[in-house]
């Protein structure tokens, strides 16, 4: 697994949580552009402040004020869909507007944009809380993000932990992916009959 991170702080503690991984200070999509080949599978999370519900109500109450959409978004999944041969996933919160592309499924607060079939599949949705000792909670139970409270570097835990996808989400989308490539091996010329 490789892990590419602006923001320091996040990148330390992802690095804590998953020590096996390998860690890219940078920029993504930079990196995306320069590096997609030598993956077989890219997860892409695009910046979502942009998109989301939250900032139309924010504009709406006065809080903030309003910005264009960044398309980042779009511009990852042509391009996935576009260059590469690999499967691949990018996620974004359900956006205020109607999405430009239509996204592969929606599961839980996000929409999920995938070159591999994911049959929907209902999440609860349960906001996350920090709760003092306990760490982040989910239903009142400790949650494996837990470790993310207990990060002094990370300023800005809040934000940390809603920018995670729900790791049920997660899990689900890529055993979804594992079994699209359980189908057919990787070097085979009907892979693009599978990857679009």
């Amino acid at each position: 697994m490789t892990a590419v991170e602006y923001k320091k702080d996040v990148l330390e503690t992802y690095g804590q949580l998953f020590p096996t991984d390998e860690l890219v200070h940078g920029d993504a999509i930079e990196y995306l552009e320069n590096n997609f080949e030598q993956f077989d599978f890219i997860w892409a999370s695009p910046p979502c402040p942009t998109h989301s519900k939250m900032r139309k109500f924010g504009v709406s109450i006065g809080q903030v004020k309003p910005v264009l959409p960044d398309m980042t978004l779009y511009g990852i999944i042509v391009f996935l869909k576009t260059f590469f041969k690999g499967l691949w996933c990018v996620e974004n919160v359900n956006p205020y507007y109607i999405p430009l592309i239509k996204p592969s499924v929606a599961l839980g607060r996000h929409s999920f944009w995938t070159n591999y079939n994911v049959p929907e599949m209902n999440f609860v949705y349960d906001v996350l809380k920090i709760q003092g000792e306990k760490g982040i909670v989910r239903n009142n139970k400790p949650t494996p993000m837990s470790e993310l409270v207990e990060n002094k570097k990370l300023k800005n835990k809040k934000l940390a932990i809603d920018n995670c996808v729900d790791s049920e989400i997660g899990k689900y989308l890529l055993e979804c992916a594992e079994n699209k490539y359980s189908l057919i091996e990787l070097n085979s010329p009907l892979l693009e009959d599978y990857v679009g």
